[in-house]
């Protein structure tokens, strides 16, 4: 704000309020007691200008006056120093304040220097063509109802002003603040509601500390809203080509209908809050290239979360969020991302949240996770892919932490998640079903929990190593139902109609309460050093269930097994070192088939039409019963190791 040099005054005596002159009348007379107060308006008129105004007292216009000459057209200078309850009103009265195009620097509208302002009050007109069509260097001032166009700046307040239901229109270019056209300079303490920029350079530059509530911007040709601290922009409808740039820290944008066409919201600072605000984008047609939301390279600790953003595009890809980190040197932010459109890159660590379901039609993947610690959730709804898509879910390089949860995943041309790439993961409460290779791809040392997947063209779940599963079910299957590594845990989890094993396990797995029924292959098979209790098997082509060496075999329940005819046990050990104990067969084609040496088989029942144990096993006694039979009157009967065929 540049101070005026001295303009030429015109001093209202006090003594002359009395009476009614030119630019001068009586406007009220009230009783009160026994005591008169006379209360005055000054009409201001064009051979007033320049004028400074020196006493409190209420002004109007009874016609539009121009002012063409330097400095300020009217000063406001009433020593509120001294006359702290000082109170000035400048009422336009519908008409204008009129300057000329271009403004020359430095003549301004109305000007209020420092330590001036409380208590003034500027309404109901029009300012055109000034520099600054009102500026203060004061606090406290109030200014409503007013239009201002064709000014550098309409408005530059130093702070703790209150703006409302102003119109700022065709600021055009000029070198006063910033070093470009402003609507709106504000500083600390102002509070503007209901008011609009448009057509200008920026529609408002707020330097801090300022509440603007209900506002609009349009069509400014460079920046909407520019920030620096501590600024809450609330409830307010923006389009232009950069919308809102948040500089500083501790600022609020919440609530807004944000159209961009070249960069929503651009985050610079740090400790800012962007909340529940529906931005959207000119969509992937035209040449426009248009950001949604960017994260500098310096943004840290803001909240962003609830905001719908769509429609923003870079050529061929959705940039609804952009970072100018990478996960590498990635700073702390709370992202929440409301997805709303496909596909979408995730390039930092948030949780990603559907706001509804979601289907891609392009030849590329869903989701793409290319930072650690990411969460997805898909809310109760479903991702789904389409012909000539590439995966729901993709994390094409090494990361961790991921977590996908609450909802459908299906149709991809590829796999519905492939994750195989990223460690100490998570995905729970899932539906997927009908893609192109796999249902779900899993990465070591991760966890999958409650998660139905069906009707995929290759497995329905493959894990690597250290992976955990639980109440999964997998069914009707190209290939496996699922598949895992070494040192899996496979807990309470149903296999059945796939076209492939049920449940294949590499080395030292444990399986325990799972069931695999009517499958093309084994129902569950597991290489070595492997744990099988409580399960059951039925039904399935090959063996019911088939252990390699150093396994424990123990308390599951098998029938029905080896449709396809060859030998295939309800339990068939191809190993050594083995232990089988305690389990039943019932109907398998061989009700025991023990093909190693050294293996332990004790306390087993089975009424299959044979079975096989290889010689060189270490066996309890094998005895033969029938219906009805008394275990106590057969030799050996009552033996704790005993085998039973019956």
């Amino acid at each position: 704000m540049r101070s005026p040099s001295l303009w030429p005054s015109i001093l209202f005596l006090a003594s002359a309020l009395s009476s009614v002159t030119e630019g001068r009348e009586l406007c009220a007379q009230t009783t009160t007691g026994s005591s008169v107060t006379d209360e005055t308006r000054i009409r201001i008129t064009q051979s007033m200008l320049p004028l400074q105004i020196t006493q409190p007292n209420s002004y109007y216009f009874g016609s539009t006056l121009s002012w063409t000459g330097n400095g300020p057209a009217i000063s406001i200078q009433l020593n509120q120093q001294t006359n702290l309850d000082s109170r000035c009103t400048i009422d336009l009265n519908g008409f204008e304040l009129r300057g000329s195009r271009p403004a020359p620097p430095g003549r301004f509208g109305i000007y209020i220097p420092a330590g001036e302002g409380n208590g003034v009050r500027i309404h109901n007109g029009h300012i055109f063509g000034f520099d600054q069509g009102i500026g203060s260097l004061g606090y406290g001032l109030r200014v409503d109802d007013v239009g201002f166009s064709y000014c550098n700046t309409g408005i530059d307040s130093a702070g703790a002003a209150v703006i409302t239901r102003c119109t700022l229109t065709r600021c055009i270019n000029g070198t006063n603040l910033r070093a470009a056209a402003v609507a709106a300079t504000l500083e600390g303490g102002t509070v503007v509601s209901q008011c609009a920029a448009k057509l200008c350079a920026i529609g408002f530059a707020i330097a801090g500390h300022a509440q603007v509530t209900a506002c609009s911007a349009f069509n400014n040709t460079q920046i909407a809203f520019d920030l620096g601290s501590g600024v809450s922009i609330v409830d307010c409808n923006v389009q232009s080509p950069t919308c809102i740039r948040m500089n500083g820290a501790a600022n609020l944008v919440r609530g807004c209908k944000i159209q961009p066409t070249t960069l929503g919201i651009d985050l610079l600072g740090s400790a800012n809050r962007i909340v529940d605000n529906h931005l959207v984008g000119p969509g992937p047609a035209g040449s426009l290239s248009c950001t949604g939301i960017s994260f500098g390279a310096s943004a840290a600790r803001n909240v962003v979360t609830g905001n719908s953003v769509s429609g923003c595009w870079v050529g061929a890809s959705l940039r609804n969020y952009s970072f100018a980190q990478v996960a590498s040197n990635y700073l702390p932010n709370a992202l929440e991302i409301l997805l709303v459109e496909l596909p979408q890159r995730i390039d930092v660590p948030c949780t990603v949240k559907l706001a509804g379901s979601l289907r891609c039609t392009l030849g590329q993947s869903g989701i793409t996770i290319a930072a650690d610690n990411v969460t997805i959730d898909l809310a109760g709804h479903s991702l789904t892919g389409a012909s000539g898509s590439v995966d729901g879910i993709a994390v094409p390089s090494a990361q961790r932490g991921l977590v996908v949860k609450n909802g459908t995943i299906a149709s991809w041309g590829g796999s519905g998640i492939s994750a195989t790439n990223s460690e100490i993961s998570t995905f729970e409460d899932l539906l997927v079903h009908d893609n192109g290779q796999h249902g779900l791809l899993v990465g070591p040392r991760s966890s999958v929990r409650a998660v139905n997947t069906s009707r995929n063209g290759q497995t329905g779940i493959t894990a690597a190593v250290q992976v955990a599963l639980s109440n999964v079910v997998a069914s009707n299957n190209g290939q496996q139902g699922i598949l895992t590594g070494d040192r899996a845990q496979v807990f309470d989890c149903q296999a059945t109609n796939n076209n492939g094993a049920g449940i294949g396990c590499f080395n030292a797995a444990q399986v325990r309460r799972c069931h695999a029924a009517s499958n093309l292959r084994e129902g569950l098979w597991m290489n070595d050093n492997c744990h099988v209790e409580d399960c059951s098997a039925s039904d399935n082509m090959l063996d019911g269930i088939r252990a390699g060496s150093r396994c424990r075999v123990m308390n599951n329940q098998t029938s029905g097994n080896g449709n396809a005819g060859g030998n295939q046990g309800g339990i068939t050990v191809a190993g050594t070192r083995n232990r089988v104990e305690g389990n039943n067969s019932s109907g398998d084609d061989l009700g025991l088939f023990i093909q190693g040496t050294n293996n332990v088989v004790v306390r087993n029942s089975f009424n299959s039409s044979t079975w096989y144990i290889e010689f060189g096993n270490v066996l309890g006694p094998i005895l033969t019963v029938t219906s009805g039979a008394d275990l106590t009157s057969i030799a050996n009967g009552a033996h704790p190791m005993a085998n039973y065929w019956y």
